[in-house]
């Protein structure tokens, strides 16, 4: 019978990894700011890209299932932080933005995903970060390009918002047909 020593694999250890950084920065914006991880996830993605996206297209720049999302939803807008509103071309679509509370936290949640990264690469030299990210970036290129699903996760939320505007423009409105 085989071996495989788990603890040393890369994927193991980037898997420990990613879970920790989540872990920490979703510790330390529950106390600062009163969300979660990956209720911060999806105040990136609207800031990223823009106010009124999907619910649609969140669940897919997130790599999210529609059911994991809606709760996330349900408690941003609970609590003040998003707004939906209904999509004026095709009502049974709701639109996803940003509320004031968004904007008057969004300092605090960039000052605790600062400082979580800061303690995780104190120590390291500049350009032993700067190799990490590439190489790190280069493994995740080889796993998208052969992954064999319908619908892969769009690279970057730059290129979903490309997927977006593309779709748009090549796909009449509703009030057309």
């Amino acid at each position: 019978m085989s071996t495989f020593d788990y603890e040393s694999n890369p994927g193991f250890i980037i898997n420990r990894t990613a879970r920790s950084l989540s872990r920490s920065l979703d510790i330390r914006l529950r106390n600062r700011v009163g969300i979660t991880f990956a209720q911060w996830r999806v105040l990136v993605l609207l800031t990223k890209t823009h106010d009124g996206l999907s619910q649609k297209e969140i669940a897919e720049g997130l790599g999210l299932e529609a059911p994991t999302l809606i709760p996330i939803l349900d408690k941003l807008q609970n609590d003040g932080f998003i707004e939906r509103r209904v999509d004026r071309n095709d009502r049974r679509n709701n639109r996803i933005y940003r509320a004031k509370k968004t904007y008057e936290t969004w300092e605090t949640t960039l000052e605790c995903a600062t400082r979580v990264l800061t303690i995780a690469l104190a120590g390291l030299p500049e350009d032993k970060v700067q190799i990490m990210k590439e190489v790190l970036e280069k493994v995740w290129i080889n796993l998208q390009a052969n992954l064999e699903l319908p619908n892969k996760t769009p690279a970057t939320t730059t290129d979903m918002v490309g997927q977006k505007q593309r779709l748009q423009e090549t796909t009449p409105s509703h009030q057309q047909i």
